[in-house]
């Protein structure tokens, strides 16, 4: 274990050594941060940019429908000549980057952060073995990955011998994922009739009656996506498919957590003669056809003979 001092003597960065089969390496071999305190300094030290190590993966990813992948790849015009760690970083929110794994001895994997290590879903490749193929993959299953403990900021880095005789340190710029939780709950909707808009149990009307009909439920996680409001569709008797309905006006906004919000949305309907045993549904976390959002809820209109 060694200590960086800064050049006016403050201590800012604990480091370790990966010791490599030639004994000249052993006391000057690749250093990499592991302690906490004081460390931003060093991370923003532009000598550790990467020039040799690329972050790819998926910007956001939405749970149940894809997984969640992050991949750091050396650059095909790499300068170094030997690797000896590539490893993954974190920073949620405010949060000081932490290191969450990495890669020594070829292929031995390395896990700092141990939380993330026994979590399901998470699995971890790599192999650092040939400079030219050297990989890190950080892979959570679509079905665990969340939006509170994996919507964040990652990073990665490597170590090792360039090919000028010099040890390098690099790390990538942030590589920002952003995690959509589906919602998953609708209340029943609320029917109302009259001037004053009073809720009614009924649910047969004379033609030519308009009424209104609120749904409250759980929206998308990101306000800025495309589907962050209930979207309305109905279905007539002997219809095969749900159409959509005109567009409404989502109110009454409220943040539940950090990955979803509480919103209402009324419509407002006139029954007609052709109202018999239509069904109209309220959703959220749609994709594209009617009735395909993961929270939804329905209710069935009648004309009055």
């Amino acid at each position: 274990m060694s200590v960086i001092i800064d050049n006016t003597g403050e201590e800012y960065g604990c480091l370790f050594s990966v010791p490599k089969k030639e004994p000249m390496l052993y006391l000057c071999s690749l250093y990499i941060l592991l302690c906490t305190s004081g460390v931003s300094a060093l991370f923003n030290n532009e000598d550790f940019t990467a020039y040799n190590l690329v972050v790819t993966g998926s910007h956001t990813v939405r749970k149940g429908y894809a997984d969640m992948v992050i991949s750091c790849e050396i650059d095909r015009r790499t300068t170094f000549r030997e690797i000896h760690l590539m490893g993954l970083e974190k920073k949620n929110g405010e949060d000081e980057k932490r290191p969450v794994l990495f890669i020594t001895d070829e292929t031995k994997i390395t896990w700092e952060d141990h939380y993330i290590q026994h979590r399901p879903g998470v699995t971890v490749s790599g192999d650092i073995t040939s400079v030219q193929s050297a990989y890190l993959t950080y892979t959570i299953s679509r079905d665990y990955v969340h939006c509170d403990n994996d919507s964040a900021s990652y990073s990665c880095f490597l170590g090792g011998l360039e090919k000028n005789g010099s040890m390098s340190t690099q790390f990538t710029k942030d590589y920002l994922v952003k995690v959509l939780d589906p919602p998953k709950h609708m209340d029943a909707p609320v029917v109302r009739t009259g001037a004053l808009g009073n809720p009614t149990p009924n649910r047969q009307f004379p033609a030519g009656t308009t009424i209104q009909i609120e749904c409250s439920g759980e929206v998308g996680t990101d306000q800025a996506d495309s589907n962050p409001s209930i979207r309305w569709c109905s279905r007539a008797v002997g219809d095969t498919s749900l159409t959509p309905m005109p567009v409404t006006h989502s109110f009454n906004a409220r943040k539940i957590n950090s990955c979803l919000w509480w919103k209402t949305s009324a419509l407002e309907y006139t029954v007609s003669a052709i109202d018999e045993e239509t069904q109209i549904i309220c959703e959220s976390g749609y994709q594209y056809a009617c009735g395909s959002g993961t929270a939804k809820a329905n209710v069935t209109i009648q004309v009055n003979e």
